[in-house]
């Protein structure tokens, strides 16, 4: 992995970790971590997972870093080795051949080579890049919107390309109640309607869209608050955004919460907006479904996998304030559709992306080698 952040990458792979535990003793796991960004690192120890950092410099010289992921494969001499996140990726695809193991895997959240070319600033990176995708025995692909695109971008063997969706583990999703009255901690009356976003405070998530929505919003529906939790390097815009547009009061940035403060905040919400801008297949969207949320997402990416229109959330188009804020209206104006869209948002999760699909479809693939 490039980073060990609080994301939704890490929490995939710390959780396919833990329940291929529970299936088989067949595979044991070490997680390698190209930068010393450790934010989540605490969650790996506390579950046994051993973790290496490599401590690259994002800006270090490229062969250098090259040089050192192919030294710790070496020294490692892995069976099977899976990459997620972009200079993983690229840096393990290019080692390949310097190191025996006898498969590697890319997990593929969005198409990367663009990426890549600007994060790695390399000339004419794109050749590097193409060599590196090619060297993959297989690419996992986390929704059917990403393996169509990668397809068209013609950097991977078609016969390579499979989709393992993310899932959530259901169990941690029974008997779902409110842990703590949310309102009364935060000083809110109890009538007040919430609006939740829950994500990393990111440009790519369209939260500027969602801000701008609230001033129709709260003139329909006055007695109403937006809460976004994550943080991220968005935060100083969305602030600015916040005080020029009058809502402080309005809208609450409640910062990085754990993950039962999370849970508890789910419960005590109304509707969760998702307006991202590009989206493989999110972690956010299904934790909110699956607590009964009436979803709100932009028809992008994985999303519309996720989402039956109409039936299990509503999908509008991207970068449209309007459209946040008039579907926003139209359910509060409406509970019996929150009822219908809340209970078919669980009962669509529940059915279609539980975790044990997923372990059992990555534990097929690594038993394939």
């Amino acid at each position: 992995m490039d980073t060990m952040n609080t994301g939704g990458s890490e929490r995939q792979v710390a959780s396919t970790i833990l329940e291929i535990r529970k299936i088989t003793k067949e595979f044991e796991f070490k997680v390698c971590v190209l930068r010393n960004v450790d934010n989540f690192k605490w969650y790996f120890e506390e579950n046994n997972i051993p973790i290496d950092f490599l401590n690259l410099e994002i800006k270090s010289n490229p062969i250098s870093k090259f040089l050192k992921v192919l030294n710790y494969f070496r020294r490692e001499k892995p069976y099977l080795v899976q990459a997620n996140q972009t200079e993983t990726i690229f840096f393990l695809g290019l080692t390949k051949y310097f190191f025996k193991a006898k498969g590697i895997i890319a997990s593929i959240l969005i198409h990367e080579l663009w990426k890549m070319r600007k994060e790695l600033k390399v000339l004419l990176a794109k050749i590097p890049c193409k060599i590196a995708f090619r060297n993959y025995d297989s690419v996992v692909c986390v929704a059917n919107s990403v393996k169509n695109f990668e397809a068209k971008a013609n950097f991977h063997n078609p016969s390579k390309l499979t989709v393992i969706h993310n899932g959530i583990i259901l169990s941690d999703y029974e008997n779902l109640k409110p842990t703590s009255d949310l309102r009364k901690e935060l000083g809110i009356p109890p009538e007040t309607k919430l609006i939740l976003n829950v994500g990393r405070l990111d440009e790519k998530k369209g939260l500027r869209f969602l801000v701008e929505a609230m001033p129709q919003i709260l003139n329909q529906f006055p007695k109403t608050k937006l809460l976004l939790v994550g943080d991220g390097d968005f935060r100083t815009e969305l602030e600015a955004r916040i005080k020029r547009l009058k809502l402080e009061d309005s809208v609450l940035l409640l910062g990085l919460k754990k993950v039962n403060e999370v849970q508890n905040i789910y419960q005590n919400s109304d509707i969760f907006v998702f307006p991202t801008l590009t989206e493989a297949l999110s972690n956010v969207l299904l934790e909110s479904m699956v607590n009964g949320l009436p979803v709100i997402a932009t028809n992008t990416g994985g999303n519309p996998e996720v989402i039956e229109n109409g039936k299990s959330g509503i999908l509008i188009p991207l970068e449209n304030s309007k459209a946040i804020a008039d579907n926003v209206c139209d359910l509060l104006s409406n509970p019996q559709k929150m009822k219908i869209l809340s209970q078919s948002a669980s009962k669509r999760v529940r059915e279609n992306f539980s975790f044990n699909k997923t372990v059992n479809e990555y534990l097929k693939l690594y038993k394939s080698f």
